[in-house]
């Protein structure tokens, strides 16, 4: 004999209802993280070319492409740096800096008076020093291979993607809304 819940339960699979409600739940989380990572990259792509975005944020963020600061920080990885004065860093710190239109992620081998030198944690040598007004900002945390899905996101093919499953999501439950007013 059925009890009343496990009638209920039956019914509602026979009558395919869990499956509706499955996928309704996981459309609307697909949804989220697909708004999640555009917002994610419109931040990223903005604050690394912005100086106002930059001011108003007070972080930039950014991809690492090489493998010069491992383990500390991968390929992949994002980065999240905050802008700080280049006289309060200390050696060991580890900084974001734009020297000659290449940006990178280095960790502080040596502070002079106008200068500093930097060595990612991977390399054999240190790198050319750079002017202390190279420095973008100090690096404060990193969210691990989530910039794999960020670059993605930002690059045409991506944004077609995330776009079409947005538009995807919404026909999907305008269609179950005509079929349940029916």
């Amino acid at each position: 004999m059925l009890s009343l819940v496990q009638f209920s339960l039956y019914t509602q699979i026979r009558e395919g209802e869990v499956m509706k409600k499955v996928i309704k739940v996981f459309g609307n989380l697909l949804f989220i993280i697909a708004v999640f990572i555009l917002l994610i990259g419109l931040m990223t792509s903005l604050s690394s070319k912005s100086e106002k975005v930059y001011d108003v944020i007070k972080y930039r963020s950014y991809v690492i492409v090489t493998p010069s600061m491992k383990p500390t920080i991968n390929p992949g990885d994002m980065i999240f740096v905050k802008k700080t004065d280049a006289d309060k860093l200390e050696k060991g710190d580890i900084i974001t800096f734009n020297k000659d239109n290449i940006v990178a992620t280095h960790r502080i081998e040596e502070i002079s008076d106008d200068s500093i030198i930097t060595k990612g944690d991977n390399n054999n040598l240190e790198d050319t020093p750079i002017n202390k007004s190279d420095v973008i900002g100090k690096f404060v945390f990193s969210i691990p291979k989530i910039g794999y899905i960020i670059s993605f996101a930002i690059s045409p093919i991506g944004l077609v993607t995330m776009g079409s499953i947005i538009v995807f999501i919404f026909i999907y439950d305008f269609i179950f809304r005509e079929k349940k007013q029916k």
